[in-house]
């Protein structure tokens, strides 16, 4: 199970990701090429792109945590695909519906570590048993967030 201590590292890589969007649309940077806004942006923070976890972290909060369980609840998630999540322990990932939603546990409760390029999400039953553990890799993990919404957007839009 992740540690329980608040990793402030993810806290503040998220805010460096969001200075970027502040950055990038500076009057100044207008004329200026992407790879040089970009350039700068990183001689300033310390080489954090702002494509990292605490990025990942933010969208999946907004996109698993925010919504009402009920809305959450009414996903057709046939179509989403988890199939890059290694699955340690617990709910497999070919029941789509059971899996997010461990995932979205494993978010709302921080039950969920970043070690360098893996992503390690966990949940369990308040008595500490029906134990899921599993893995993916930062990348494969921003894929995932982007087809997760991309998939609800359509959805919604449908209705």
């Amino acid at each position: 199970m992740p540690q329980t201590q608040t990793d402030w590292s993810l806290i503040l890589r998220g805010n460096i990701a969001l200075l970027w969007c502040q950055w990038s649309t500076r009057p100044e940077n207008r004329d200026r090429s992407m790879g040089q806004v970009l350039d700068d942006f990183l001689k300033e923070y310390r080489n954090v792109s702002p494509f990292n976890p605490g990025l990942l972290l933010m969208a999946s909060y907004i996109l698993f945590v925010y919504p009402q369980q009920a809305e959450f609840e009414a996903i057709n998630f046939l179509r989403i695909d988890t199939d890059k999540f290694i699955v340690h322990q617990g709910t497999p990932n070919t029941d789509k519906k059971r899996f997010c939603s461990r995932i979205r546990n494993g978010l709302t409760h921080a039950r969920f570590t970043v070690n360098g390029d893996q992503i390690e999400l966990c949940d369990k039953k308040k008595d500490g048993t029906d134990q899921f553990r599993s893995t993916i890799s930062v990348g494969d993990f921003g894929n995932f967030i982007n087809g997760f919404m991309h998939e609800v957007k359509n959805q919604h839009f449908e209705r």
